[in-house]
């Protein structure tokens, strides 16, 4: 049973290789790729190795998340993937300009699109990092310069700047009493300057004068301020004088 199985297999294999041959399609072994796209003439033949290289970079994508790869062979991995890439890209060329075929550059899905494009550290521009690839630490800095410089080009934002304005001299510490005569304006002109900052420091004055606690100008002592052990204290003797009120005894 077995036996009459593989010869079925065979046979259906003789018929695709006829069918191969009737179209045109002369080798389909990925080793016998022409560097040279020009010198194929035949549209099915040209079909067959655009086919070959898709499925070659198919199966690079997978391979490039495999966790178990090190940064070396993620790197060797995404080398292969931009040459294969570059490599499709001229035969949809030829196939296009040159045999009048299907436009696959205009109507085809490209998955170059789930790479990131940044320039190589050697200058090599127009080169993609695809799935761990983007995950290195070089390579991580080269995609956040790009970013950067992408939103400033586009409207003018600058990211620095725009956090250094957000946080405020105070953040850097230049309100220092130490760091006072440096040229760094002064908090009171900083706080007239913010109106949310000026209005809490108007209705804190406010309050102050209202309740009588502290007059106009006048800064607060914190020494002043009681600690814990006078607060608990203080309400040990109030709950005390609460319960003898209740049992009566509070003129003992």
């Amino acid at each position: 049973m077995s036996r009459n199985k593989e010869k079925a297999q065979s046979n259906l294999n003789q018929y695709y290789l006829q069918k191969d041959k009737q179209l045109g399609i002369l080798d389909s072994n990925p080793q016998n790729r022409p560097r040279n796209v020009n010198k194929v003439t035949s549209l099915p033949q040209a079909e067959k190795w655009r086919s070959t290289i898709l499925s070659e970079i198919s199966v690079n994508l997978t391979r490039i998340n495999d966790e178990n790869l090190t940064d070396f062979e993620i790197r060797e991995i995404n080398d292969k993937l931009n040459a294969l890439f570059k490599e499709k890209k001229t035969w949809e060329y030829h196939i296009r300009n040159n045999l009048k075929g299907n436009d696959y550059i205009k109507y085809g899905r490209d998955l170059i699109n789930t790479g990131v494009l940044v320039d190589s550290e050697d200058g090599n521009k127009g080169y993609r990092y695809f799935g761990r690839a983007k995950e290195l630490p070089d390579v991580k800095v080269l995609i956040e310069q790009k970013r950067k410089k992408r939103r400033k080009d586009q409207d003018g934002y600058d990211e620095d700047k725009a956090r250094e304005a957000r946080l405020g001299y105070a953040y850097y510490g230049f309100y220092d009493e130490k760091k006072l005569n440096v040229g760094i304006p002064a908090i009171d002109k900083d706080v007239s300057s913010d109106p949310l900052l000026a209005f809490e420091s108007k209705r804190g004055q406010e309050i102050l004068e209202e309740t009588g606690e502290a007059p106009q100008g006048r800064i607060i002592n914190f020494d002043d301020i009681p600690t814990n052990e006078m607060v608990n204290s203080w309400l040990v003797n109030k709950k005390r004088q609460e319960l003898l009120s209740r049992l009566g005894l509070s003129k003992l």
